[in-house]
């Protein structure tokens, strides 16, 4: 399936779970920093987390390619803006529309948690739940990842041919961050059931990203493996669990306008 954005920017997307079940979750996956032209959708950390546990729970979860990554198309030419979270949010909402989502619980990993986070401050009313898989580097924290994302941009632009502009989705997330902690919109999750699921060894991801949106998030459940094998291991079972309850409430007859 092919998702159309309001700019022209065209999303593959894939449906998992099974087929006869509801559609109840959209994934975006995390920033291709080594080649952004080789990520897509397919094969993203979240996979082995979420999609183990749809049929038990009878629902589906669409992954879409983000915009500058794999083969999304129709981004090229269109500036660096493309790529802050907020605007990503607008393309996950692109495909609840294109699925005829009225709510959904929105889920990611990496950049695709930011987007999903930037999704339910944007539109709280419309998103359900949130599973953020391991939050990136945010607020004062990410000036160090700022540096590196410039650093690699330039050296994935510098060896590749003229015209090829896929270093734009890495120089575009060095420009990345949430909405301050006194923005407003934060007031707006203080319902949203939330889950953040974090792991230890990885600088790229560190836990203190997931306690620092716990402070802001107090209701907020978190989660925290060893590492990412633990993680692979112990949290289909806590998203199971979570989401169990939260699509109770989304599938209850008065839940969709």
């Amino acid at each position: 399936m092919i998702v159309h954005t309001i700019d022209g920017v065209t999303l593959p997307t894939q449906l998992c779970g099974p087929d006869w079940a509801p559609t109840r979750l959209v994934v975006g996956h995390g920033l291709g920093g080594s080649d952004p032209s080789l990520k897509d959708h397919s094969d993203d950390s979240t996979r082995p987390v979420i999609e183990p546990v749809l049929a038990e729970l009878g629902c589906r979860a669409a992954w879409y390619t983000a915009r500058g990554h794999g083969t999304s198309n129709g981004w090229q030419g269109l500036g660096l803006d493309q790529y802050m979270w907020l605007r990503l949010a607008e393309d996950m909402h692109a495909v609840a529309d294109t699925l005829s989502l009225s709510r959904y619980i929105a889920a990611g990993n990496s950049m695709g948690a930011a987007t999903a986070l930037c999704a339910g401050l944007q539109r709280p009313e419309r998103v359900a739940g949130l599973i953020i898989y391991r939050p990136p580097l945010i607020w004062e924290a990410r000036q160090a990842r700022h540096d590196q994302l410039v650093a690699w941009a330039k050296k994935l632009q510098a060896s590749h041919p003229p015209g090829w502009s896929y270093y734009e989705a890495v120089r575009g997330a060095a420009e990345c961050n949430l909405p301050p902690i006194s923005d407003a919109r934060w007031t707006g999750l203080r319902s949203t059931p939330i889950l953040i699921l974090c792991h230890g060894e990885d600088a790229i991801h560190p836990v203190s990203s997931g306690t620092a949106l716990k402070s802001v998030l107090p209701h907020a459940r978190l989660e925290v493996a060893a590492d990412e094998a633990s993680a692979r291991a112990e949290f289909p079972a806590v998203v199971a669990g979570w989401l169990r309850g939260v699509l109770a409430v989304l599938d209850e007859p008065h839940a969709e306008p």
